[in-house]
């Protein structure tokens, strides 16, 4: 028999857990991974799943924060072994054959999924949920759901773990199931029914399906619902009426179809509004600041992509730095505001409003409040604008990303930058790297004096390095940087100088063929961390710190924050070059 993972989030369910756990480890399919994800649980149930997993080795325990039911499934898939797949909720409970005959009907019909019949039991009476009178085979999304009476839940299923590998629950959301069983089931496209073996679902009064509506509870609702009908539009899948998405306020009610709307009033249907179903968002991130602080909305960026799929990312930014908005990943356009051209002062802001292609778009997230940055927000009249708070003790690339926590109430992630970086480099710099040789990027200055790094200790760094056979590379932009190099090179200095001799894609592509990279500069050292090259932040301005840092478990990077001498920058710099220290976060989001 193959290994079959069971994946049961938990959160609260102390008066249920043990049955449901003791329906598990007793299966008579004894091959078996039970993981289970508690979920933030703040009763008995951390305890209960502890004590199970010192009695049974197949039990696996997960600890996480509270992220929903959604999250705590896809931490499991994440660490899932199993040739098969099945999901349990904790409050539920599954016969002590389930996985066995679910198992055998699988392999003996060569399908990819299994599915049980399902009995909805309350506290004091129980009713068939799905009643499978017989064991047959289908085939194409359209007859396994018809098979199965449209039952979309998760749950009372076996899956082929090959089948849906990379397919994820959406999260932060209530009403997960019926989005990822119908990927599910369209890429497995077989299944076969298992009559005589069933899926207890217990129907927990205190359940967080059953929990009062409030509004989120009512958005999640119509955001998952309009995704299913939005896929099954899409993939040619058939699905009844029970499936339109029903908002109901009071004696008001409006049901949503993919193609119309139709509002009533006591029951009584009075308009219809055809409209052509769309769900795709459109965000707009403004920021003309420097490119650094641009690389620094991507953790932004994925966070919109992961929570609404189908949403349009689209960046306004300060002309010279397009490049570093185009290439990040999960960005769909970009728009550049020339701020020393056309498009300074008030008209030059209304052209660019007039011109701007996304007329009312959904959300406008606002990096820095300046006065170009208001009237501009205004101008382009978004119907929601959001914009920073005050949060004390979040990184800058932390308190972008909170942006769409004000807009969704959701959890978001801090992910590392990523950046599409051409592997190939461009031509005119092809004489400079030499097959054998070992690079190092440096970057000594940055916009402000105080942050730049002290001449004589750049005189010693690149004296140690050249020492030891490293080969330098100088980058850095406008006049303070020519100045530095030259200062350098009168000092006797070996280095190859690219200070502004690179756009800013190129400046990205020579880090990447750097094996390390020392900067003074943060934009540079986004530049660094987001291609996986070792990279060693130094800071001399103590002002504003925890904004700039770098996260050393987030990323390949050690950070100097004192002690800032050529030895110990050194130093620092082998340590990473040495240890190649992996990062699980930052690859786990690659």
């Amino acid at each position: 028999m193959s290994l079959i993972s069971i994946i049961i989030p938990v959160y609260n369910c102390e008066k249920y857990l043990s049955k449901c756990l003791d329906s598990i480890i007793n299966q008579t399919h004894k091959d078996l991974e039970v993981i289970c994800v508690n979920d933030g649980s703040t009763d008995n149930s951390s305890k209960i799943l502890k004590d199970y997993s010192e009695k049974d080795s197949r039990i696996i325990v997960i600890n996480q924060e509270n992220s929903k039911q959604g999250a705590a499934r896809n931490k499991g898939l994440e660490i899932a072994r199993g040739k098969y797949i099945t999901f349990v909720d904790s409050d539920d409970w599954i016969d002590l054959d389930y996985c066995e005959k679910l198992y055998n009907s699988a392999e003996e019909c060569a399908v990819n999924i299994a599915a049980a019949s399902m009995v909805r039991e309350k506290i004091n009476k129980k009713r068939n949920h799905l009643k499978l009178l017989s064991k047959n085979v289908f085939y194409g999304a359209n007859n396994i759901i018809t098979a199965i009476d449209e039952h979309l839940e998760t749950a009372g299923k076996l899956y082929k773990f090959e089948c849906i590998k990379n397919l994820r629950f959406i999260e932060e959301v209530l009403y997960e199931d019926a989005p990822y069983t119908i990927r599910a089931i369209n890429q497995c496209n077989s299944l076969v029914t298992v009559p005589d073996t069933t899926y207890h679902y217990f129907s927990n009064p205190k359940s967080t399906m059953k929990s009062k509506q409030d509004e989120k509870r009512r958005n999640d609702i119509i955001e998952t619902q309009l995704d299913l009908l939005k896929y099954a539009e899409e993939n040619n899948i058939k699905l009844s009426n029970n499936f339109v998405v029903k908002d109901e306020k009071f004696l008001f009610k409006v049901k949503n179809y993919t193609d119309r709307r139709e509002y009533y009033f006591c029951g009584i249907k009075f308009h219809t509004k055809y409209i052509p179903f769309n769900n795709e968002k459109i965000f707009v991130i403004l920021i003309l600041a420097c490119f650094g602080d641009v690389l620094l909305c991507n953790s932004l960026v994925q966070n919109i992509k992961k929570i609404f799929p189908c949403s349009k990312v689209v960046f306004i930014v300060d002309k010279p730095y397009v490049e570093a908005a185009k290439f990040q990943v999960d960005v769909d356009e970009v728009y550049a505001f020339d701020k020393r051209g056309k498009n300074d002062g008030l008209f030059g802001n209304i052209k660019f409003a007039l011109n701007f292609p996304y007329k009312h778009m959904d959300y406008l997230l606002k990096i820095h409040s300046t006065a170009r940055i208001n009237i501009l927000s205004f101008l382009l009249n978004p119907k929601k604008i959001t914009k920073w708070g005050y949060c004390e003790n979040l990184s800058a690339q932390e308190r972008n990303s909170s942006l769409l926590e004000c807009i969704t109430h959701k959890k978001v992630h801090n992910y590392p930058i990523k950046y599409r970086v051409n592997s190939v480099l461009p031509q005119k710099f092809e004489n400079i790297f030499q097959d054998g040789k070992e690079y190092i990027a440096l970057c000594t200055i940055s916009a402000r004096l105080p942050k730049d790094m002290p001449i004589d200790t750049a005189v010693n760094l690149i004296r140690k390095l050249n020492s030891e056979n490293y080969n330098i590379v100088f980058v850095g932009i406008g006049e303070k940087a020519d100045s530095y190099a030259k200062i350098l090179t009168d000092n006797n200095c070996n280095f190859v100088n690219l200070a502004n001799k690179t756009t800013i894609t190129e400046l990205a592509t020579v880090i990447k063929h750097c094996k390390s990279l020392i900067s003074v500069d943060t934009g540079t050292m986004h530049f660094g961390y987001a291609n996986d090259v070792p990279t060693v932040g130094v800071f001399y301005e103590k002002e504003m710190l925890h904004l700039w840092l770098p996260n050393e478990k987030l990323y390949n990077v050690k950070v100097i924050t004192e002690n800032q001498t050529a030895e110990n920058i050194y130093s620092k710099m082998l340590l990473l070059k040495n240890t190649k220290e992996n990062y699980t976060y930052a690859n786990s989001c690659s």
